[in-house]
């Protein structure tokens, strides 16, 4: 988030909303965070509400210069690399943007898996049954997994199932360390914790 690059994708996720639905920004908005609360992204509300051509959709909302905002990341790329164990994201963006993510930040190679909302046959987190889907597919029992996030509600569904679950956060309340298992401040100091917890055994 500290890139810009969410707050331009939220930016034309809300002119993508203005158009078809010849609103103002801040009814958008409005709509836009019931969809979040109701079914997990923008994409989904717009689909049960409006019809919307999801692909159509998508190639609007991911016209973005990544270059722009993104660049290799060297402390990134060596940290994951101490993980000995396979890697997966578990994304509600489709597979074009992602790769295009990870390309730029120089760590592709490293992820066995990606599962984007196509896989997801755009049921998007958190609903329960994507979960179920990325486990089966990469033949992983839940508790032996790590679930790294950095929205509550999608940290939810992981927790429940028996992941160790790690909230990227800058805020940490009793009320949230019910509900997840530990709250990290960025993903480099996620990743150092868990590099910690595999050499402990």
């Amino acid at each position: 988030s500290s890139t810009g690059l969410l707050h331009t994708l939220d930016a034309r996720i809300i002119s993508y909303m203005c158009e078809l639905l010849h609103i103002d920004e801040q009814e958008a908005i409005q709509i836009r965070r019931s969809y979040l609360e109701s079914y997990g992204t923008t994409l989904r509300g717009l689909q049960e509400h409006h019809s919307v051509d999801r692909e159509h959709y998508m190639d609007y909302i991911h016209d973005i210069a990544i270059e722009s905002f993104l660049d290799s990341d060297a402390e990134l790329e060596y940290l994951l690399r101490q993980i000995k164990a396979p890697l997966a994201i578990f994304t509600n963006s489709p597979l074009e943007h992602t790769e295009r993510i990870l390309q730029r930040l120089g760590i592709r190679q490293l992820f066995d898996y990606v599962f984007d909302i196509r896989f997801q046959e755009f049921l998007p987190k958190p609903h329960m049954q994507s979960y179920m889907r990325v486990l089966e597919n990469m033949g992983v029992n839940p508790h032996h997994t790590i679930f790294v996030e950095d929205t509550l509600r999608n940290l939810l569904p992981a927790h429940e199932l028996g992941m160790y679950t790690i909230f990227l956060s800058d805020t940490s309340s009793q009320i949230l360390l019910e509900q997840v298992d530990v709250i990290m401040p960025d993903v480099l100091a996620a990743i150092r914790h868990i590099i910690k917890m595999k050499n402990k055994g």
